[in-house]
């Protein structure tokens, strides 16, 4: 008979998706305070905050060489330098912590045996995700370190396809991590339950079905909203359902070549967004 996963791995595996979830929260909060670019290194084992003023202007002088101060924040004091660096320092910390809640037991239960051989392969490819999102969080920065586009606003900021790219993984992680463990913790009937008639398994299967397409819309309308968030879009039109009067606003295909425009151009990625989220509530 196949092994069966004990109860305390599906309850590991929940707490460890919502440790992912209060990470993507993080996450978004560092996006709005605009404070991601403001560590301009990456250690894979972490490192302390500043003590001392000497560190605190050491880290401001390094920040100070970059479009981000030299563009937008040259005025600003080292005071104000200290909370955004706080809170970028305390996302990269808390996804370090996340990978503690997870990897520690992992090993726990591996080592006593108790991950069934079924389960294995999507442990490790958890693992394995997770591991490799520090890693594309700094490739993500590393990307607003560069001086922007001139064809663009002159705002630095980190590339849209790689903020894109690490918000795709967190969700993929949450996602997987919240579904293995409800099928841990209740594990669904090995073939057609003979309580059920043909008719309502057809149901079943028609729901189960739209449950997906539902699904996906809703993963490609926050797959779009990464790029809304990149290019801080959202700022740019303040009514609706029109936008500056228009339906399809000006400047929707002003970039070439005509793709960069679904990806890259301020007035068609907030279009677009916001033709998804009204097909997923549709």
């Amino acid at each position: 008979a196949a092994q069966v996963a004990p109860r305390a791995l599906g309850w590991w595996l929940l707490g460890s998706a919502a440790s992912v979830f209060g990470m993507v929260v993080l996450g978004g909060y560092t996006r709005l305070t605009r404070s991601g670019l403001s560590m301009t290194d990456w250690r894979p084992q972490g490192s302390a905050l500043p003590s001392g003023e000497a560190e605190w202007e050491a880290a401001f002088d390094r920040y100070k060489q970059f479009p981000e101060f030299q563009l937008t924040n040259s005025k600003m004091a080292l005071d104000e330098f200290k909370q955004i660096y706080f809170v970028e320092w305390a996302h990269r910390m808390a996804g370090r912590a996340v990978g503690v809640i997870y990897g520690v037991p992992l090993l726990a239960f591996a080592l006593a045996g108790k991950v069934p051989r079924a389960l294995a392969p999507r442990l490790a490819l958890l693992f394995a995700l997770g591991g490799s999102q520090g890693l594309v969080g700094w490739w993500m920065v590393r990307s607003g370190l560069e001086a922007p586009a001139a064809d663009l606003d002159g705002v630095p900021r980190v590339s849209p396809y790689r903020l894109a790219t690490h918000l795709t993984m967190a969700f993929t992680i949450y996602s997987l991590l919240l579904a293995t463990s409800l099928q841990v913790l209740w594990p669904r009937p090995h073939g057609p339950s003979a309580a059920l008639s043909a008719a309502a398994r057809r149901a079943l299967a028609s729901a189960a079905l739209g449950a997906r397409a539902v699904a996906a819309v809703v993963a490609l309308t926050a797959f779009s909203g990464a790029f809304v968030a990149g290019m801080h879009a959202g700022y740019s039109y303040n009514t609706f359902p029109l936008m500056d009067g228009k339906l399809v606003p000006d400047g929707y295909w002003r970039l070439s070549p005509a793709h960069r425009n679904l990806f890259e151009n301020v007035p068609a990625v907030q279009f677009d967004h916001r033709v998804l989220a009204m097909t997923t509530l549709g």
